[in-house]
């Protein structure tokens, strides 16, 4: 687990919060606190809001989340704004792995685990 971890983090890049990021942060949200009724009364969170920014600012291609919004909830969800973040362009999809792997090696399968399997 530990080395899956650490391939993980090879390719994150960590960014810094500072001004430019808090800036756009409140541009996003004043944006769509203007909107409210387009989006059903729904707006950006604060944590959200600086995410997204964070990645306009680093001009990303696609910006990675689950977020898709819950029902009943305050907040947007995420996916909803791909294409057009806050006037910013933005492509906001889902990860997906592009080349999966399969383990087909033999499983390493302990006595014990076969005796409880029923195995001889």
């Amino acid at each position: 687990m530990k080395s899956l971890m650490e391939g993980l983090m090879k390719r994150v890049i960590r960014v810094g919060m500072d001004i430019k990021v808090a800036k756009m942060a409140h541009d996003l949200r004043d944006y769509y606190m203007q909107r409210t009724t387009e989006f059903g009364g729904k707006t950006l969170s604060v944590p959200d809001a600086i995410h997204l920014a964070t990645g306009v600012l680093s001009r990303v291609n696609e910006f990675h989340t689950f977020d898709g919004g819950k029902t009943g909830g305050k907040s947007l969800g995420l996916l909803q704004l791909s294409g057009n973040v806050g006037g910013q362009r933005l492509t906001v999809c889902k990860p997906q792995a592009r080349s999966p792997q399969l383990d087909l090696r033999k499983p390493n399968i302990s006595k014990t685990t076969q005796n409880s399997l029923g195995a001889s």
